[in-house]
């Protein structure tokens, strides 16, 4: 079920995003719906193919007391925070931050990907920015993918022509991150040589702050360039595109 949920939520999430863009914003959730089991990577080539802006953060808010949805998207991939549960009573199911890939794959274990730290229902899976996630587990790496240079605790794949995957994980601690051009792993690893301190530098010069502790109900981003975020995710809107 968790599985299946999943692909039908990326799939979900990247239609709604379309069609908001189109001006049919309420029209997007039941095509989403409908499409659910046909696939992520169709959803990525379909959005492609309308010619729309495919390089966007979407951060979805439900209002008091829910759990909020995000994905950072681009040519050939989604990745998609897993969200928080609100309490004992509530039926909100956290899920894996999951890196979505161009390739038609339905099961996240098949993903990168990054659980929370002990019962799901204390996970706060919302560390989920512009190309870069951060979570309280080791990054999960599939097997069918081999990496091309590693240092450390670092390591950089190559899945397909159009993305580059770079993980940093300990036991308790990992990060995804997708440069936007080619990046050498030494230089990326001294710039970030001390990710306790709970910051990013990315290697086209921005900076993320982050918190992987937080509660429930706080965005895990804490500032970006220095600039703090709205981190209450109950009063964000409905829908935003950055």
């Amino acid at each position: 079920g968790q599985r299946a949920a999943l692909a039908g939520l990326g799939l979900e999430l990247l239609l709604r995003g379309g069609e908001h863009q189109r001006g049919r914003g309420g029209r997007g959730g039941g095509r989403g719906g409908r499409g659910r089991g046909r696939g992520g990577g169709r959803g990525l080539v379909r959005d492609s193919e309308r010619g729309l802006a495919s390089e966007r953060l979407v951060l979805i808010g439900h209002g008091k007391g829910s759990s909020p949805e995000m994905h950072s998207r681009g040519k050939g991939f989604m990745l998609s925070a897993g969200g928080f549960q609100r309490g004992q009573a509530s039926q909100l199911v956290t899920r894996p931050i999951v890196l979505m890939l161009d390739d038609g794959v339905m099961d996240h274990m098949k993903c990168f990907h990054i659980n929370g730290k002990g019962k799901w229902q204390k996970w706060n899976n919302t560390g989920v920015h512009h190309r870069f996630a951060v979570g309280r587990k080791a990054v999960q790496i599939p097997n069918q993918f081999q990496a091309v240079d590693s240092l450390g605790n670092w390591k950089l794949f190559e899945p397909n022509s159009d993305v580059t995957v770079v993980t940093y994980s300990t036991t308790d601690f990992g990060l995804i991150y997708l440069p936007k051009e080619e990046v050498e792993l030494s230089k990326l690893a001294a710039l970030n040589a001390d990710l306790n301190s709970g910051i990013f530098h990315s290697s086209e010069g921005n900076i993320i702050a982050f918190d992987v502790i937080s509660p429930q109900g706080k965005w895990v981003i804490k500032s970006v360039d220095g600039i703090e975020v709205n981190r209450k995710t109950d009063i964000w809107l409905r829908v935003r595109f950055q």
